[in-house]
């Protein structure tokens, strides 16, 4: 059980990092701001290009 708690909480940690960092890095509250549907650039970011990325990567490491 606390194998399984540890990897939810690395799998949480290294996809608000794959969100944050990049070409144009983005810091938490920019972050919080495109997941939770702002309306700037870092929202432009995180919504349409690295969220959707990201997401495919969790699904795609699920399935093996």
């Amino acid at each position: 059980m606390i194998r399984q708690l540890l990897l939810v909480f690395l799998l949480l940690v290294a996809t608000v990092l794959a969100l944050g960092l990049g070409q144009v890095s983005l810091g938490p509250e920019a972050v919080w701001q495109g997941l939770t549907g702002g309306d700037d650039a870092g929202a432009l970011v995180v919504q349409i290009l690295r969220g959707p990325r990201i997401a495919t990567a969790i699904l795609v490491g699920a399935a093996f």
